[in-house]
């Protein structure tokens, strides 16, 4: 299954015509490192069914070649890539470095290059991109468990396989039983619980009161007394 990186793409390009028939398996976006873990250069890595492939990118100075800034046809993806180093698979060996997301890659001179997962913006996650390589590595490696062992644990699905020893009837009665211990458990803490009477309602706490002191139609009635026996209307003069 081949990408559509710009590793790919300068592949397909009339630059490098003995790499046509090559299809990128794996490509992703690596920091090369020294031996002391000081950040070098940022390059691409690729890995073909035949080739490992480093690639990096020449930024020429524009102010020099005005020219290739007026050609229309020029890809942005592979204007400034070139390959730096592709070596045959079998002259390399790619080892992870324990819990640090980076390769050691050893050439067939014992000449060790450290790249680490970059972080720039478009790579993706760094842990998915690791697990991606991870497993490819020990697919083809005699040796896969140094591979399968650095991959994030929230990335390794190892623990949801069946294994082949185990049957079926095995693992719905061992997930029954859980069930089982869990409800025993709820269980017991239920019947652990101290039982509380229940609280009178509210409504029933209340005194009695008689509800004649609070006829508002009799309170009603004397304020109008009152106010027609202090302030008595004036009877109108008769003019003769």
């Amino acid at each position: 299954m081949s990408t559509t990186g710009r590793l790919q793409k300068l592949l397909r390009t009339d630059e490098y015509p003995e790499f046509k028939n090559q299809n990128i398996i794996l490509e992703s976006q690596f920091v090369e490192l020294t031996h002391k873990g000081d950040p070098i250069k940022a390059v691409i890595i690729g890995i073909t069914d035949k080739f490992f492939i480093v690639a990096m990118d020449v930024i020429n100075d524009l102010r020099k070649s005005r020219a290739s800034v007026l050609v229309p046809d020029i890809d942005i993806d592979t204007v400034d890539l070139e390959l730096e180093w592709v070596v045959p698979n079998m002259h390399v060996i790619p080892e992870p470095v324990h819990n640090e997301l980076v390769l050691d890659v050893r050439g067939h001179n014992d000449h060790h290059r450290y790249f680490m997962v970059s972080i720039t913006r478009g790579n993706g996650s760094r842990n998915k991109i690791w697990t991606k390589w991870m497993k490819h590595l020990a697919k083809n490696s005699p040796v896969p468990d140094q591979f399968l062992k650095e991959i994030p644990p929230k990335f390794n699905m190892s623990m949801f396989k069946k294994d082949k020893t185990v049957s079926d009837d095995a693992i719905v009665k061992s997930s029954v039983h859980k069930v089982t211990s869990i409800a025993k458990v709820f269980k017991n803490k239920m019947s652990t619980r101290k039982k509380t009477t229940p609280c009178a309602p509210i409504a029933n706490k209340l005194p009695r009161i008689p509800t004649d002191l609070y006829d508002t139609r009799g309170i009603i009635k004397e304020k109008k007394k009152s106010c027609l026996c202090c302030f008595p209307r004036r009877k109108k003069r008769i003019r003769s």
